[in-house]
């Protein structure tokens, strides 16, 4: 209970960032977008912008988490902790890929390949082929490499469900929503509403999966940021 009281407020805060972006991003367009360089830097779109800054600090975020987690977890098999490690890796290029949009490039040559320059993709107006081809192996292979690590989280009730929780809110903002951009004919749905769902998404998923590996780390490991370097008592929950 005392390491709930301790991670509740890290988590409220992401929370609330998490909607409070979204609260700015649609009061900006609500209010008919008078300053360019406030819609531009409230954008739920590009790179350049609050919403990708504080995403990919978020995965960061989670990434050095479950590095920690990797590093103090030294009891579990060598198989499992291989699996954590790639998780990890794979959360800190997903990190990177909200800075430098990795994924769109890959995506618009993906879909000049197989749709040719200047031809209209079909189902993939907006977004190209990178959901179909890219996004929904990423999905599965994320939610394989989490399976692969559960046994890293088992010790704390409620920390494996909320990884495989968040994770499943992450792909359905990242994929799913972003699919659903193709077949979206009104404007308003297309480019407000579409993207204040896909990133709202995302980053509950991520503060949730955060949520989930906080958790994990207060039980037993306990990192600096929990207790301020003062490890557990036995009363507390510690070794």
């Amino acid at each position: 209970m005392q390491h709930d009281v301790r991670i509740a407020p890290i988590i409220a805060s992401l929370f609330a960032v998490d909607i409070g972006l979204g609260a700015l991003f649609l009061g900006n367009y609500f209010l008919g977008e008078p300053y360019w360089p406030v819609t531009q830097i409230v954008s739920f779109r590009g790179e350049n912008t609050l919403s990708a800054w504080y995403s990919s600090l978020q995965l960061g975020l989670l990434a050095g988490l479950l590095a920690l987690l990797a590093h103090r977890a030294r009891s579990l098999a060598l198989p499992r902790r291989c699996a954590l490690i790639a998780f990890t890796c794979l959360v800190l290029a997903m990190s990177a890929d909200e800075s430098v949009l990795i994924h769109e490039r890959l995506g618009k040559a993906l879909t000049a390949a197989i749709a040719g320059d200047g031809a209209v993709p079909v189902y993939a107006a907006r977004s190209g082929y990178w959901t179909y081809v890219l996004g929904l192996p990423a999905a599965l292979g994320l939610g394989a490499v989490l399976w692969l690590a559960s046994d890293a989280f088992r010790a704390a009730p409620g920390a494996l469900v909320k990884l495989g929780g968040g994770l499943a809110l992450l792909m359905l903002g990242a994929v799913g929503m972003e699919s659903l951009w193709n077949f979206l004919r009104d404007p308003l749905l297309a480019e407000v509403v579409e993207p204040w769902l896909e990133e709202s998404l995302e980053k509950i998923g991520v503060t949730v999966m955060i949520w989930g590996v906080l958790q994990r780390l207060a039980v037993g490991l306990v990192p600096l940021l929990l207790t301020g370097g003062r490890p557990l008592s036995p009363a507390d929950g510690g070794p």
